[in-house]
């Protein structure tokens, strides 16, 4: 009897349409503890229906009537799983774009400091070099004069 209420429920199983599969990491204590509790609520349920003192047909109906609503509670989970899974990749999402524009007007602001840097260093080596000019230009002058002079020694 036990072997005919087996096929009885793979067959159900079999023509029962899947829902789509969702894979979500859990930390292992809690996935061992899920795991059994939902095979013990499984088998207990199983054990229930096999042993319960009712005709084929009423448990039959009734063990279609429990996998449409194991069908429909596990649709509905997995789509409120899929809304909290689509508001977390959103939230990061915004986190990302966030600290790229950050990054970004960072970036921006460095390079205009470096660049206001360089254009002062640029500007302090050209007055620098100027000055510089007019001292050699002085000095060669000065040596000039001194050279086309009629000297007193000579």
């Amino acid at each position: 009897m036990n072997k005919k209420w087996l096929n009885i429920l793979n067959d159900l199983a079999d023509k029962a349409p899947l829902p789509k599969q969702v894979i979500v990491e859990r930390p292992r204590k809690r996935r061992g503890f899920v795991k059994g509790a939902a095979i013990g609520t499984a088998l207990g349920g199983l054990a229930a229906l096999l042993f319960a003192p009712k005709s084929g047909k009423d448990t039959r109906k009734e063990v279609q009537k429990q996998a449409k609503s194991l069908q429909g509670e596990a649709t509905k989970r997995a789509g409120d799983l899929t809304k909290k899974v689509q508001q977390r990749v959103d939230v990061a999402q915004n986190r990302a774009t966030k600290t790229a524009r950050d990054t970004a007007r960072k970036a921006a602001q460095t390079a205009t400091s470096v660049q206001r840097s360089a254009e002062t260093s640029i500007d302090k080596a050209a007055k620098g070099a100027k000055r510089g000019t007019r001292r050699a230009a002085r000095t060669t002058r000065k040596t000039a004069n001194r050279v086309s002079r009629p000297s007193a020694d000579r």
